[in-house]
């Protein structure tokens, strides 16, 4: 008898041990709901701009203007996302005028970087035109989306712009840490 009462008031003692255990943790737990949304919401005021001069109303020129100044890299080359339909495999490589055309291009025998009849394309207007709207003016073929990147690294050696990619569930904690430490 005396073991059950002594296990009675163990178990009591342990239970009011937990009773503010959990009372504690509850609210530690409130004050750090509290704090990311308070984060939430400092992160969401810096990355948006009521105020922008270029929004949905804009006109494409000014948007592509936009996108051509933020994201400025070398104008006399920018390379194209190709994707193998037999092997699945994907990647980048110059845009070339002669790509593919008879006498000049045979990839299957030359690499492009070894090709004598390489010829950049330029980066233009309606080449982010195209790559904004995802495909390719007067193209044949959409079944592919028209994916560019550009080349960042001028030949000076110089850069206009750093991108990093933010993503899963974390970006937003992820860019708030990025802009915390620059």
């Amino acid at each position: 008898m005396y073991d059950m009462e002594s296990r009675i008031i163990e178990i009591e003692q342990r239970l009011g041990t937990l009773d503010a255990e959990r009372t504690e943790l509850t609210q530690e737990l409130s004050i750090l709901r509290n704090q990311v949304a308070l984060e939430k919401e400092r992160i969401c005021s810096i990355l948006s701009f009521p105020d922008a001069p270029i929004n949905n109303s804009s006109s494409a020129e000014e948007k592509i203007t936009l996108v051509r100044r933020l994201f400025r890299g070398r104008d006399d080359v920018y390379a194209r996302r190709w994707e193998s339909l037999e092997t699945g495999k994907s990647g980048y490589q110059p845009a070339c005028h002669n790509e593919w055309a008879n006498g000049l291009c045979d990839k299957r025998r030359v690499k492009c970087a070894e090709c004598p009849h390489r010829e950049f394309l330029p980066l233009t207007d309606a080449v982010v035109r195209n790559h904004v709207a995802g495909h390719e003016r007067n193209s044949s073929d959409s079944t592919h989306s028209y994916v560019i990147v550009i080349y960042p690294m001028l030949s000076d050696e110089t850069c206009w712009f750093l991108a990093i990619d933010f993503d899963k569930a974390t970006w937003q904690e992820n860019s708030a840490a990025f802009i915390e430490t620059i």
